[in-house]
């Protein structure tokens, strides 16, 4: 089982932009959202919120994160978890 430093619940515009940070300072990262659409958004390194650089960072430091929908898998494989404060419920 791999482990990770983090994981980022919520893949929004702050969630996206803190996946961005953390994988450029090469903190390895999984980094969920229950948006199927949003996920493979991320994958091909399209950010449609447009924030500034999360595109081209995501793009050169992809070894650094993994992208999944499986919230309880990413809690139990990361030491520390981040939910965007406008998730009111994680399922």
């Amino acid at each position: 089982m791999k482990k990770y430093e983090a994981s980022i619940i919520g893949l929004g515009k702050l969630g996206a932009a803190m996946l961005a940070c953390f994988a450029k300072k090469q903190i390895k990262t999984i980094a969920i959202d229950n948006n199927i659409k949003r996920l493979k958004e991320l994958e091909k390194f399209e950010d449609k919120n447009n924030e500034k650089n999360v595109s081209k960072i995501l793009k050169k430091y992809n070894k650094n994160y993994f992208l999944s929908s499986d919230i309880q898998d990413a809690i139990y494989k990361s030491d520390l978890t981040f939910k965007n404060p406008s998730l009111t419920q994680i399922n």
